[in-house]
């Protein structure tokens, strides 16, 4: 006789078997007698369609949404969700993943880009670039005051590496200018 597992707390299906049979009934009733282990049935589950799965209801099986496995995005923090239990996918999750500096925008049922924390993050990788082009000014700088004091002509090779230095960090302050 085949039989049904099911977990014993949330019902759901396991796996099927075999029944053993009973010896000692089997030989009072002169008939085969089957043990059924707890939390089994005789009666077998559905078929499960796409994101489905059995569970057994105490009575009868039923079918329950069964999305374990799918990856989603909290809406909240934006951060990984796996789902690992049975049932309706929770309130609060989106199968969308955010982009950088995106939260989640519930009118528009979407994520949409937080300018503010974008900015911020642009601001931090101007200074950043221009503490990199004061550092690099400061070799030729000293060259060519080296040698404006020693009464000579500056390398030309000097002059024209504190130009482009100093036109780049024009640009970048001309850009956090405009984000801040």
């Amino acid at each position: 006789m085949d039989i049904y597992n099911y977990h014993p707390e949330t019902g759901e299906y396991l796996g099927g078997g075999v029944a053993a049979l009973d010896p000692l009934e089997t030989r009072k009733a002169g008939l085969d007698v089957f043990l059924l282990p707890a939390n089994a049935t005789t009666t077998e589950p559905p078929e499960p369609g796409d994101f489905q799965w059995p569970v057994w209801t105490g009575a009868a099986w039923e079918l329950t949404e069964d999305h374990r496995g799918v990856v989603m995005y909290s809406t909240a923090t934006g951060e990984v969700v796996e789902i690992t239990e049975l049932g309706p996918i929770q309130a609060g999750l989106t199968d969308t993943a955010p982009g950088e500096f995106e939260v989640w925008d519930a009118g528009t049922g979407g994520w949409v880009v937080d300018l503010a924390a974008a900015n911020a993050a642009r601001v931090a990788e101007i200074d950043a670039a221009l503490a990199v082009l004061d550092a690099a000014a400061v070799r030729p700088l000293r060259a060519i005051m080296a040698a404006e004091q020693a009464g000579v002509t500056p390398d030309p090779d000097n002059v024209a590496r504190l130009a482009d230095i100093e036109a780049d960090a024009v640009d970048q302050r001309g850009e956090r200018a405009g984000l801040a």
